[in-house]
C-alpha cells in the first residue's frame, strides 16, 4: 500500500469528473488531496477524509463523504438484505422497501437499512427508479461500495 500526495489540480479535476458524471452539487473546498494505492485500487484522501474513490476509470464517493450521501437518491431495504449487501451482493427488487427521490439508470443510489436509516452500501442503478418501483423480482442495483469492504477497511486506516 503506497500513499502520497496529488497535485492540488488532478485532485480538483477527479472532484469535477465526479459532479459532472452523477450530477452532483457539491461545494468542497479542499487544501490536500492524497492518495492511497494498493492493488489496482486508488481510495482519495481530501484534507484527511478518505471521500474517492477511483475503480474501472470512473470515480465514485465513499461511504464515508457524507455531503455526497446526503443529497443522493436512498434505496430502503429491508433487515433481510442486508447481510447480503453487506456482503457484495446487488440489490434485489423483493428486498426494497421504498425508494426516496428519483434516478435514471446508470445513476448513483445510496442503499439504507430499514430499520435504522443508515447507509450501508453504493451502487449504480440498473434501471430507472419508475422500473424498479414497479418490479417484483430481479436484480436493481449494482453493489459497488459496502460497509466492510476492501475500500472501508483501506479508508479506515
Amino acid at each position: 500500500m503506497k500513499r502520497r500526495d496529488v497535485k492540488r489540480r488532478e485532485g480538483a479535476l477527479l472532484l469535477e469528473r465526479l459532479k459532472a458524471r452523477f450530477n452532483l452539487r457539491i461545494d468542497l473546498k479542499v487544501e490536500r488531496y492524497e492518495v492511497v494505492e494498493s492493488d489496482g485500487l486508488s481510495i482519495y484522501i481530501l484534507d484527511g477524509r478518505p471521500l474517492l474513490f477511483e475503480a474501472d476509470g470512473d470515480v465514485y464517493p465513499t461511504l464515508f463523504f457524507d455531503e455526497a450521501m446526503s443529497i443522493l437518491p436512498r434505496v430502503v431495504v429491508d433487515r433481510g438484505a442486508i447481510p447480503h449487501i453487506c456482503d457484495g451482493a446487488d440489490v434485489m427488487a423483493p428486498g426494497i422497501v421504498r425508494i426516496e427521490g428519483l434516478f435514471d439508470e446508470g445513476g448513483l443510489v445510496a442503499i439504507c437499512d430499514e430499520r435504522y436509516g443508515k447507509i450501508i452500501a453504493l451502487g449504480i442503478a440498473l434501471k430507472d427508479s419508475e422500473a424498479i418501483r414497479s418490479m417484483d423480482r430481479g436484480r436493481a442495483i449494482r453493489n459497488i461500495h459496502y460497509v466492510g469492504d476492501r475500500i472501508w477497511r483501506i479508508a479506515r486506516l
